[in-house]
Parts: C-alpha cells; sequence; structure tokens
C-alpha cells in the first residue's frame, strides 16, 4: 500500500500523471493506493455559498505559500482524479470518500485505487 496525502497539489500538474505511474509500477497487483488532495470542486461549492470565506479558500487552493513547497500545483476533482489514475496505470477505484463525509470541517477527497 502506497499513502499519499496531501503530496500530489504540491507538483506541477503535468507531473502528476508520472508521479503517479511510478506509484502503480511500484505496487504488487492488486496493491492499494490511497490519496487525499484538496476537493477543487467542493471549495468552489462553498465558496459561492458564501460558507467558506475567500482567504480561506486560497489558502486551501493555493497552499499556504509560507515557505518555497507550500505551493499548490494542481487542482483536482474527484471525477478528474479518477480518470488521471486509471491513465496512469490503475485498474479500480475500490473506495471514494469525500472529506466532508468523515470530518464536516475537511475540504479533501480521499481515492483508494487499486493496481
Amino acid at each position: 500500500e502506497i499513502l499519499c496525502y496531501d503530496i500530489v497539489e504540491h507538483f506541477p500538474f503535468v507531473a502528476v500523471p508520472r508521479f503517479l505511474r511510478m506509484c502503480s509500477r511500484l505496487l504488487d497487483k492488486d496493491g492499494r493506493f490511497v490519496i487525499r488532495v484538496p476537493d477543487l470542486e467542493y471549495i468552489a461549492q462553498q465558496l459561492l455559498a458564501h460558507s467558506l470565506p475567500t482567504f480561506e479558500a486560497q489558502r486551501l487552493l493555493y497552499g499556504g505559500q509560507t515557505s518555497p513547497g507550500n505551493y499548490h500545483h494542481a487542482g483536482f476533482t474527484a471525477d478528474y482524479l479518477e480518470g488521471v489514475l486509471y491513465g496512469s496505470g490503475f485498474s479500480e477505484i475500490i473506495q471514494r470518500v469525500n472529506g466532508k463525509d468523515e470530518d464536516p470541517k475537511s475540504h479533501n477527497i480521499t481515492l483508494v485505487a487499486k493496481r
């Protein structure tokens, strides 16, 4: 199993498929890959509903920007992330969890993919 929480949004979006292909190759057949990223769609919905302050939406979307590595370069919806995972060698999405379903304060999406 590879656990990849709060990482891939820090890569340039053009580098994400290459990173995911590498992760897929590292796993044994039927190995699990767990990925969590900010949920672009949910953050946008909350911003438009005026239930998320603009500053907080910016932080969630673009990172804290307090150090060189604390910037987000890629954004993901669950559907888009699923497509990138399938295109990177994963055979099945076995679980999809909206962060808000686990924690009302969460703005993340978590997917579990199988090689």
